[in-house]
């Protein structure tokens, strides 16, 4: 029909462009070239990240690790000590005499009390002691023995010997080296820390103990 010929076409208008969008034709296959760029260059990155936090905190770990080992041994220890200031007390004090063989089988079996830690850094000092708190006598493994007359290694408060009695005193002492700082000067009491026990028994087959050597 003649007029509808004459009419114009409608035709809808260009959508405004949008920031960010990808451009028509040949600029597409560029920005997904730079996109997969980016992600690469991102995920390098965050290795590299990962990588330097993990050397920072590698010293911590270790260092906590270490720290826990040797605290723990060192507690073990601790209670080895105690357990043989004990074990040697109470052994002499079921006997009203003792012998220098039947003092050095005790000394023996509290070294064997150590294991699986070596004995050879163990002292036992072995006193026993009158009301007046002098030393009767005394022997000592890896030490010194007090000698007779002395002071008594310990404070030993009033009236805690009744007249006329004696009591056991024994001091162990054994020193610890840590694993991990052996090698550095000046840690801890010559590469190490000693620990001291004092255990107190009154004799039990009697007022006193006598030693025959």
């Amino acid at each position: 029909m003649p007029f509808l010929r004459s009419l114009p076409t409608l035709r809808r208008p260009p959508a405004p462009a949008v920031a960010g969008s990808a451009a028509p034709g040949r600029d597409v296959p560029l920005r997904e070239t730079r996109r997969r760029s980016f992600w690469r260059r991102f995920k390098a990155a965050e290795a590299g990240v990962a990588a330097v936090e993990f050397a920072l905190i590698l010293p911590l770990m270790v260092f906590l690790f270490l720290g826990t080992s040797e605290i723990g041994e060192a507690l073990r220890v601790a209670r080895r000590v105690e357990h043989v200031a004990f074990s040697v007390a109470d052994l002499l004090s079921q006997s009203s005499s003792v012998s220098a063989a039947e003092v050095n089988a005790i000394f023996s079996g509290a070294q064997a009390l150590m294991s699986p830690y070596s004995s050879g850094n163990l002292k036992i000092v072995v006193s026993v002691v009158d009301d007046k708190k002098k030393v009767v006598w005394s022997r000592a493994l890896n030490g010194t023995a007090l000698s007779a007359g002395s002071n008594a290694p310990i404070t030993i408060g009033n009236n805690v010997i009744p007249s006329g009695t004696q009591v056991i005193v024994v001091e162990t002492a054994y020193t610890y080296k840590w694993l991990v700082a052996t090698n550095w000067a000046g840690f801890g009491n010559n590469h190490g820390y000693t620990f001291d026990r004092y255990f107190i028994e009154r004799p039990r087959l009697g007022d006193t103990v006598s030693y025959s050597g």
